[in-house]
């Protein structure tokens, strides 16, 4: 018996871009070269940069103390306004990721506590150990920022970068995680 043959569209390539900044703060001037190129090069996804749990390039209205100077100096909601100028013209329907980094330098110099703690015991300057990230006060800020971008943004999905946690993980507070996640 043949089965009959049935045929499942392909869909179409992601052509995708990164939107970052070398200056946030006079980065308006950039977007039409930017805006001209991702429609030159047919691009469906854009990725926004969000920020940072502790450096926001929006303006996360229940935590101003993590605004970037960015945001402060000029009072932009630069992801509320990449995502105008991205989704616009040319580039109106393309998939929208708001890309939210996990380094976090200014919340552990506030907290040098969360710090990762690398194999060799040297505490990360970048990143919060995995204790932190899955539980407590950075991790609740992590939810918080992601939970007001889906609610509050334009964005078809959430992306989370910088999660390079290949040396880190060895902390005190890492092993008792370990402990009593696996019980060994």
């Amino acid at each position: 018996v043949m089965l009959p043959l049935i045929l499942t569209p392909m869909p179409p390539p992601i052509q995708a871009v990164g939107i970052s900044y070398a200056n946030v703060a006079q980065s308006r001037a950039e977007v039409p070269a930017l805006q001209a190129y991702a429609s030159a090069a047919g691009v469906n996804m854009v990725g926004l940069n969000a920020g940072r749990p502790d450096w926001a390039y929006f303006r996360w209205e229940s935590h101003p103390e993590y605004w970037s100077s960015a945001v402060r100096s000029t009072g932009i909601d630069f992801l509320a306004e990449d995502n105008v100028n991205f989704t616009n013209g040319d580039l109106a329907g393309v998939h929208v990721n708001a890309m939210v980094d996990i380094f976090a330098p200014n919340y552990i110099a506030a907290h040098p506590e969360a710090s990762a703690i690398s194999y060799w015991g040297e505490a990360s300057p970048l990143l919060v150990s995995t204790a932190a990230l899955t539980a407590g006060p950075f991790h609740d800020l992590v939810l918080n920022m992601i939970e007001i971008i889906a609610a509050n943004y334009a964005v078809n999905s959430i992306s989370i970068t910088e999660l390079s946690y290949r040396i880190y993980g060895y902390g005190p507070d890492d092993l008792a995680l370990y402990r009593a996640y696996t019980g060994q």
